[in-house]
């Protein structure tokens, strides 16, 4: 099989060597490291969490033991509403929503004295 640094007369994008990828590899991994490093920062900082209809957010300090301050409210959202995510500020929520479903039940409609109505027919009717 022969390669080049370019393109191959199937104008197929070249294939890397095992080293280049390798070395490709290992930058990604370091780059993925910082920032879940980062992400840790910040998530080891607060806790996030709903009580009814308040977001809330309480500080958290965290050693041999782990402190918390008061909770704080940041915002009410609807009863509907999922915390999902938090982005790594901890400005930006993605949250669902969950949409009421309306359902429809079938009617159901009932009859009393049916049986007398149906013998008067009956009794009416001598072809029945």
């Amino acid at each position: 099989m022969k390669t080049t640094t370019e393109k191959n007369q199937m104008n197929h994008p070249r294939v890397a060597s095992r080293a280049e990828w390798l070395a490709a590899r290992l930058e990604l991994l370091k780059e993925e490291k910082e920032l879940t490093r980062r992400s840790d920062e910040v998530a080891g900082k607060e806790l996030f969490f709903t009580n009814g209809s308040s977001l809330m957010v309480v500080d958290v300090t965290a050693g041999s033991t782990f402190d918390f301050a008061l909770p704080k409210k940041l915002c009410d959202v609807p009863q509907s509403t999922q915390v999902w995510d938090i982005a790594p500020d901890g400005k930006q929520f993605l949250v669902r929503v969950i949409q009421a479903q309306q359902i429809t039940l079938p009617r159901l409609e009932g009859a009393t004295e049916w049986f007398e109505d149906v013998k008067g027919k009956i009794a009416g009717n001598k072809n029945y």
